[in-house]
């Protein structure tokens, strides 16, 4: 039970936060999608960072990092959140895609989700000229 408390707790704090940045945001984030991602992607990240925290600390599990993919990763991650937009996505992405580095997979899972990234890259790579094709030139 005592480890549910920092949950219940984050999902108070982040619904009121999040609610908050949605509605008054817009000098930080001037597209109400752009605000509404960016609420979703700090609430949800605040669980991993729960979760890691309790497994670490209390429960002595700490996670196994591929550094090579790891570095990686952070290279090109703050490449774009350094690059010359100010756009906000850019560090939404590093922080989503920083918790695969945080999830320790088998090397089923692994596969599998290599898979399944493959499949939705050919799928859109397909799909999106199809989805232009159909949309009248302005």
């Amino acid at each position: 039970m005592a480890y549910k408390i920092p949950y219940a707790v984050w999902t108070g704090i982040g619904l009121v936060a999040g609610a908050l940045f949605v509605v008054l945001g817009q000098p930080l984030a001037y597209f109400m999608n752009e605000r509404v991602m960016v609420s979703l992607d700090v609430f949800l990240f605040g669980y991993v960072v729960i979760h890691t925290f309790i497994s670490v600390v209390k429960e002595k599990k700490y996670p196994k990092l591929n550094r090579g993919m790891f570095g990686l990763w952070v290279v090109m991650m703050l490449l774009m959140i350094f690059s010359r937009s100010d756009y906000v996505w850019p560090f939404c992405y590093f922080i989503m895609f920083g918790c695969f580095y945080l999830t320790d997979f088998t090397e089923e899972e692994q596969e599998d989700l290599y898979q399944g990234i493959m499949n939705g890259v050919i799928f859109a790579f397909f799909c999106v000229p199809g989805i232009l094709l159909c949309v009248p030139a302005v």
